[in-house]
């Protein structure tokens, strides 16, 4: 999810987690890049020895950059095994229409593999 976005053009991201409780099964484009109908770009690349996913959306050519919030990709996981996780956001390298960089704070989330 990104809050308080400004003229988000593309979103390239880089995702960590632990690959021995998580498992990648998809990575799907979530509808704030696409606002107003924009067919968006995404492409992606997991390395399930590191635990990582390099990500990037982008709006098409000539499209104007998006502000507010919404979500951005939806990654769904399979749980391999029993334990706690930590999902972790680094080297957010978002740009705007100018490709400027657009400064943002990242987080991480704490999960519980049940």
């Amino acid at each position: 999810m990104l809050t308080g976005g400004k003229d988000v053009y593309s979103a390239p991201i880089l995702i960590n987690y632990d690959s021995r409780t998580l498992q990648v099964l998809n990575v799907d484009n979530g509808e704030f890049l696409a606002s107003g109908g924009n067919i968006v770009s995404l492409v992606h690349r997991e390395d399930p020895e590191k635990g990582t996913i390099q990500l990037n959306a982008s709006r098409p050519p000539g499209a104007q950059g998006v502000t507010g919030e919404g979500r951005l990709f939806t990654i769904t996981f399979l749980a391999k095994y029993k334990g706690d996780s930590v999902l972790s956001i680094a080297n957010p390298g978002f740009k705007n229409t100018a490709q400027q960089s657009v400064p943002l704070n990242a987080g991480t989330a704490n999960m519980s593999v049940k």
